[in-house]
């Protein structure tokens, strides 16, 4: 607001804190109303309390004397949250034919693609959000429980990749000709480039039991003696007794491959180090640094998986402490930076870079370095 003298400089409100506003002045004024109902009137009017205001006073006349959720989202022309969380469930299942069929339904009722894509990117903020801290999710859409189970089914990489392919497309969406194609070419984009766990096919090799051929000594053919005495047959194949695993703090990265988890799951493995295996106990180190991802649901599917592992009920036990030796995320991380470093002194030692330096005072940007393992 500017005038010859007085400058204020007006900022927007949190929509949370006018959700709030609108809550107060509905029970002042006797008018029933739903949670989901006053968020959206709260994100629609954009920080603004005075576009709010005058949003309420067309729903309230919209809904007749009340405040709904489902006449609130028609007024706004917007959709319920119901379509945008099973748009996630069928991304999250990696189901093409879902999410084609979610985007019908949604053309069906001439829904805005920009604003859907919108409310997708708010969803995906929130499911990365709960991944870190999940007893900060705020329920206010009435759809929290939902928020947490997707953000124990995807892997943080999805959600991340999803959240930019989803931010770029938004961008694009004015550009093409068609809002639908645009909206379905996004989520194609997010089927088609999600991340792939190349590790799980390596453990497969690396824990894979050696060949019993390897390690037996060679089989002579020798003619049967008559002193020698005949074996007796048995009805029943002998059954071989397979050696016990005497697994070390360095086969966990291959053990945790091996286990094909998902979501805060596998963040809570890679982040992990094992400490010992000791009958049925399976020990593990969380970092401090990562203390945040322990939960009780988070604990038990990481168990289960290691009792299917090993094939034998164990305990698991997790102690927070600093590991003694790196995890298999700190592992990865570190040899990512040494790719990085072989490549940037490869390129410093190129004589056509240091012509190109020399030539033009120029210098490497370390950012635009690109490994093997990211391509």
């Amino acid at each position: 607001v500017l005038s010859r003298c007085l400058q204020f400089n007006l900022k927007r409100l949190p929509w949370e804190l006018i959700s709030k506003h609108l809550e107060h002045i509905l029970v002042q004024e006797g008018v029933e109303s739903e949670a989901a109902a006053r968020g959206a009137i709260a994100r629609a009017a954009d920080g603004s309390m005075r576009d709010a205001l005058s949003l309420l006073d067309q729903a309230i006349a919209y809904g007749g004397g009340k405040l709904s959720d489902a006449e609130v989202r028609d007024m706004l022309g917007s959709i319920a949250q119901e379509h945008v969380l099973a748009l996630l469930q069928a991304l999250a299942r990696n189901d093409a034919k879902a999410v084609l069929e979610c985007t019908h339904s949604l053309a069906e009722q001439a829904a805005d693609f920009s604003g859907v894509l919108a409310e997708l990117i708010s969803s995906l903020h929130r499911i990365a959000f709960a991944q870190l801290l999940p007893e900060a999710v705020d329920d206010s859409l009435g759809d929290a429980a939902t928020i947490l189970e997707l953000a124990d089914q995807m892997p943080a990489e999805d959600v991340q990749l999803f959240y930019q392919i989803g931010v770029i497309g938004r961008r694009d969406l004015p550009l093409i000709p068609d809002a639908r194609s645009g909206f379905e070419m996004v989520l194609l984009r997010m089927l088609s480039f999600r991340p792939v766990d190349v590790g799980s096919e390596v453990s497969a090799t690396i824990i894979k039991p050696p060949v019993a051929a390897a390690i037996l000594p060679p089989v002579t053919k020798s003619k049967p003696s008559v002193a020698d005495p005949v074996p007796a047959l048995s009805s029943k194949p002998q059954a071989t007794v397979a050696p016990p695993r005497t697994d070390t703090p360095e086969d966990w990265a291959s053990i945790v491959c091996a286990l094909r988890l998902t979501g805060m799951a596998h963040q809570l493995a890679v982040n992990c180090e094992l400490k010992q295996r000791s009958g049925d106990t399976v020990h593990l180190v969380l970092d401090t640094a990562h203390a945040h991802l322990r939960s009780s649901k988070v604990e038990e599917r990481l168990e289960q998986a290691l009792q299917q592992y090993y094939a034998a009920p164990l305990r698991l036990i997790i102690d927070v402490d600093k590991p003694a030796q790196e995890t298999p995320a700190s592992r990865q991380t570190r040899q990512h930076d040494e790719r990085q470093q072989a490549a940037m002194a490869t390129l410093k030692a190129d004589a056509n870079i240091k012509s190109l330096c020399e030539t033009f005072n120029a210098s490497i940007n370390p950012d635009s370095i690109i490994s093997a393992d990211q391509t």
